[in-house]
């Protein structure tokens, strides 16, 4: 994996850790009123973010790491804790490996770097027409 600074190493080491706290719990799931899937939703958003951080890490870590490092080694490294996540889980009571739920983890992953990309052209979009327009 490209290198971090120790700072966004630690930010993301934190995050897992949270993640695993959350999947240790063996009494952790939706409440029954809840709608079906809130709970694949959850895996979206939380492995979405990890992957964003992941992502943000690398970029302000180096500003020269190219697009496809920067979007690919979240998704991968995500991906890769999803897998470690739900394996963790056979160990813990009354919880199991969940096929779905990496599926909405890795889900979770690719729809935050599709955004950030999107974003990312729209910035630099915005910033190549603001130059020409200012002109000398």
């Amino acid at each position: 994996m490209p290198a971090v600074k120790l700072s966004y190493a630690v930010a993301i080491a934190a995050y897992c850790a949270g993640i695993y706290f959350l999947s240790s719990q063996s009494d952790l799931g939706p409440p029954e009123w809840s709608p079906p899937g809130v709970d694949k939703s959850a895996h979206f958003v939380i492995f979405g973010g990890l992957c964003a951080l992941v992502s943000e890490s690398l970029r302000r870590s180096n500003s020269n790491t190219p697009w496809q490092v920067r979007y690919a080694v979240p998704v991968c490294f995500t991906i890769l804790y999803g897998l470690f996540d739900e394996t963790h889980q056979l160990f813990v009571p009354g919880r199991e490996f969940d096929l779905w739920d990496l599926a909405a983890d890795a889900a979770g992953a690719v729809a935050v770097v599709v955004g950030m990309s999107w974003w990312a052209k729209r910035v630099a979009t915005h910033r190549r027409m603001a130059s020409e327009t200012s002109g000398p």
